[in-house]
C-alpha cells in the first residue's frame, strides 16, 4: 500500500489545484523515512535537524516542501500530512529543527523566489500557510511569503524593511488568524513600519489555498488604519 502513496499525493496535490508542472517547480516531494542515509551520517541529519537523534526521520510518511533561504540554497524541509496515512494526534505541518542551516524565525517561506517581484510592486501579501504562499504564485500573486507555522517577527520585517514594500497580511479567516493578524501589526507599528493593510477575502473561504482549490478568482479587500 505505501508504494503507492507517491501516486495518491500527486492526485492530491492535483485535486488542491496543482498540476505535474507545479509540483517539481515547488519542490514538492514525499519522504519514506529512509532517504537521509544515502547522503548524511546519523551526526551530520541530526545536526541540520531532519532526524531525531534515536534516527527517527521527522518526515517520515509525509508531503514534504523544500525550504530555501534568500539566496535560494535548500536548508531545510517541512512535512506536511495527507490524507493515505494515519499520522493520528501529528501536527499538520513539521518543519526541520533549527540548525546550523535553518532557524524558522529568519526565512520566510517563498521570500527568494518572490523577492524580485516584492522589487518591482513595492508591495507584499504575507499569508501563514506554504500551501497558501504556493496558491498565491499559482494564481499570479508573485509577491507573496508564508510566515510558516511561526508568527510574524522583527526579524521577518528586517528582512522586507529594506524593499520599502506595502504589507498586507492575508491570514487564515478564523480566530487564531485574526489573532496573528493584530500580533503581525503590532510587531511593524513598534517597529517603526506603518505602511501595513489588513487583508480579507471576500470569499466565504478560510485562505487562498480554498481559493485556488475552489478554482475561484482571489479577491482581496486591504483594511486602511487597523488598529490593535
Amino acid at each position: 500500500e505505501e508504494k503507492h502513496v507517491p501516486t495518491k499525493l500527486r492526485h492530491y496535490l492535483q485535486k488542491r489545484g496543482f498540476n505535474d508542472e507545479d509540483i517539481t517547480n515547488f519542490c514538492f516531494g514525499y519522504c519514506k523515512g529512509e532517504e537521509w542515509k544515502q547522503f548524511f551520517s546519523l551526526d551530520e541529519a541530526v545536526k541540520i535537524g531532519i532526524v531525531s537523534e534515536k534516527g527517527y526521520c521527522l518526515f517520515t510518511n509525509r508531503l514534504t516542501i523544500t525550504l530555501f533561504n534568500g539566496s535560494y540554497k535548500p536548508i531545510g524541509f517541512v512535512g506536511r500530512t495527507h490524507p493515505y496515512f494515519n499520522f493520528r494526534n501529528s501536527p499538520k505541518y513539521i518543519n526541520s529543527r533549527d540548525s546550523i542551516l535553518y532557524e524558522k524565525t529568519k526565512n520566510p517561506y517563498n521570500f527568494a523566489r518572490s523577492k524580485s517581484h516584492i522589487l518591482n510592486t513595492k508591495k507584499v501579501l504575507i499569508v501563514e500557510g506554504y500551501m497558501d504562499a504556493l496558491a498565491a504564485w499559482k494564481m499570479g500573486i508573485k509577491n507573496c511569503v508564508a510566515t510558516g507555522g511561526t508568527a510574524f517577527n522583527k526579524t521577518f520585517l528586517a528582512q522586507l524593511m529594506p524593499l520599502e514594500p506595502e504589507i498586507t497580511f492575508l491570514f487564515d479567516n478564523d480566530e487564531a488568524g485574526q489573532k496573528n493578524t493584530l500580533n503581525a501589526l503590532r510587531v511593524c507599528i513598534e517597529n517603526g513600519y506603518s505602511n501595513v493593510y489588513k487583508g480579507i477575502l471576500k470569499q466565504n473561504v478560510k485562505d487562498l489555498g480554498e481559493v485556488l482549490e475552489n478554482n475561484l478568482e482571489p479577491n482581496i479587500r486591504k483594511v486602511e488604519g487597523v488598529s490593535y
